[in-house]
């Protein structure tokens, strides 16, 4: 048997953040080199694209 993981890898600020550099109209490789100087942990953009979407999808 397992035990599940209890890190939380990112935050709802870092997530927020992402979603508002999106909304003004950064592209996500560049949103997680801004998040990465920001932060100081390593994003890749593939993250950011899914955060992205399920945001979208909370909103509809």
């Amino acid at each position: 048997m397992c035990e599940k993981d209890s890190r939380i890898k990112f935050t709802d600020k870092e997530r927020e953040a992402a979603i508002n550099l999106y909304l003004e109209g950064c592209g996500f490789r560049r949103i997680a080199r801004i998040m990465s100087k920001i932060f100081g942990k390593t994003y890749r953009y593939q993250t950011i694209v899914n955060w992205i979407k399920t945001a979208g999808l909370k909103v509809l």
